[in-house]
């Protein structure tokens, strides 16, 4: 989201979780292409940030939510590892 004096913390929220959402969605839909595994990781755990940082702001179900993020991420680290260790091979 552009640089603007007016925002408010919701606005800015709002938009970055629709960002990264965004994101994420676009990520899965290219699988299994390793650079695809990577943005999903990196999505994945920029939300969970951003819910970490604003989870005051947030209704309870964004524990859950963070929660499940964290395990769909966890679940391509050796895939990612690997795709690292074949590069790093080439």
């Amino acid at each position: 989201m552009g640089t603007q004096a007016n925002i408010t913390a919701g606005d800015f929220l709002r938009a970055e979780m629709q960002g990264l959402s965004s994101r994420l969605r676009r990520a899965a839909e290219k699988l299994p292409e390793p650079e695809a595994v990577h943005e999903l990781r990196v999505s994945a755990r920029r939300l969970r940030a951003l819910i970490s940082n604003f989870g005051t702001f947030l209704p309870p179900a964004a524990a859950e939510v963070r929660a499940r993020l964290k395990d769909l991420a966890g679940g391509f680290s050796e895939v990612r590892d690997l795709d690292v260790m074949l590069d790093n091979l080439r």
